[in-house]
């Protein structure tokens, strides 16, 4: 899917690779997200940790954050370690779609508008992910505050 930043993420439902819950964006309006696309990722469980950093950093605002993993593209490769809830993509399932190139990391604001999408290693794609949600919880914040 090429989204723009400041379109609206839709349609999106994807099942948990575990026991547990599935994932479906609509249900997640209010909230921050923080969804990270991987495929053959040979660094993520190097890199993934400083995600789950950031989700307990920023869970006062609410962030909800997934792990999706592109399991077509990496069938041979090892499922990413990570505490973060990890969801699985197939272009089989009907209600989903699928982001290139990967890895990327991808923040949703709370209106579930697109706010940025970080593509390449998710080590150096980190630090600005952090600085991103700063700005949205900064924006939620003063938005709050004019309410």
């Amino acid at each position: 899917m090429n989204l723009q930043p400041g379109q609206p993420v839709t349609g999106l439902t994807l099942p948990a690779l575990r026991s547990g819950f599935g994932f479906n964006i609509e249900e997640q309006l209010g909230h921050p997200v923080m969804l990270l696309w991987v495929g053959s990722c040979e660094s993520c469980d190097k890199d993934l940790p400083a995600y789950e950093q950031l989700l307990q950093k920023y869970a006062a605002s609410g962030l909800v954050s997934r792990v999706i993993w592109t399991a077509e593209e990496s069938l041979q490769g090892q499922v990413p370690k990570t505490t973060l809830p990890l969801l699985v993509y197939s272009r089989s399932l009907t209600n989903a779609w699928s982001v290139e190139p990967q890895p990327a990391v991808m923040l949703i604001n709370r209106d579930g508008l697109l706010a940025y999408t970080f593509t390449g290693r998710l080590s150096r794609n980190q630090s600005l992910a952090d600085r991103a949600l700063q700005q949205m919880v900064s924006e939620q914040a003063n938005a709050d505050s004019m309410n």
